[in-house]
């Protein structure tokens, strides 16, 4: 069986990282994404919660008056304002997300038909990428499993109704059944899909950050092929290290 290239894995990484991006709406790295009936939803979605937590205080404050529900009802506003945020990030700079992944596809593309040194580092750097999805991914799930299942189990032990968010809906009564598995209901989506959006983002952030040493190793061969050069005992091809040093130049400029 043929090893795997280094841009193949690249492309697989931003296939998952896609993949989960649509899911709300931002698949933003297609050239032709347009904002669609999925990213309206999520839009309203996190607007809705928004307006219901500001409810939900209202009658923590003036109804049931007891200011430490509050408390409880802004322990998950952080998340969601920082999904938003993210969400509208992507959608507003989608051309310099674009960009960054053209930019490391031609990295991989180019230097992994090169000689064993620079797929080395290639590899690394995939590697490297690979590990810190699958520790973000296990970070998420378990948050997500661990949030949602406290609902049924509290209420298998303790035969108490708890919700997996602390915001009310209006015109839904909490206290009956169906209340209860209505606001239930909406509020696994909104942790569902505050999942995927937040995974997403932080995995296209780790992506490009955990990139950086790979520049820098690829310069460390480029100065290589250089030396190697040099130490020929034929000195006369001269145009060839002036093509060997402009490159590095270049490179240097354009990502140091």
């Amino acid at each position: 069986m043929p090893l795997k290239r280094a841009v193949e894995s690249f492309e697989a990484i931003i296939r998952i990282i896609r993949l989960c991006s649509a899911v709300c709406g931002a698949d933003v790295v297609d050239p032709d994404y347009r904002v669609n009936p999925l990213t309206v939803f999520v839009l309203v979605a996190i607007n809705l919660y928004l307006v219901c937590t500001g409810y939900t205080i209202y009658v923590d404050i003036y109804i049931e008056r007891d200011w430490t529900k509050v408390l409880q009802t802004l322990c998950l506003l952080g998340s969601a304002v920082q999904g938003y945020c993210k969400l509208l990030n992507a959608i507003l700079g989608k051309e310099n997300l674009r960009f960054l992944v053209h930019e490391l596809h031609q990295i991989y593309e180019e230097y992994d038909k090169k000689d064993a040194d620079y797929r080395c580092y290639l590899g690394k750097s995939i590697d490297g990428v690979s590990k810190s999805i699958k520790l973000i991914l296990a970070i998420y799930v378990a948050s997500v499993i661990g949030i949602i299942s406290v609902v049924p189990i509290y209420r298998l032990f303790f035969h108490e109704n708890i919700f997996v968010m602390q915001f009310l809906l209006p015109g839904i009564d909490p206290e009956t059944e169906f209340g209860y598995i209505v606001m239930n209901c909406m509020h696994c989506t909104c942790i569902i899909l505050g999942a995927f959006g937040n995974f997403a983002a932080d995995t296209y952030f780790f992506t490009y950050v955990s990139h950086i040493p790979l520049l820098t190793n690829i310069l460390k061969c480029k100065i290589r092929d250089l030396n190697e050069e040099l130490e020929e005992p034929d000195m006369r091809n001269t145009n060839k290290y002036s093509i060997l040093f402009k490159d590095i130049l270049r490179w240097h400029q354009k990502y140091m």
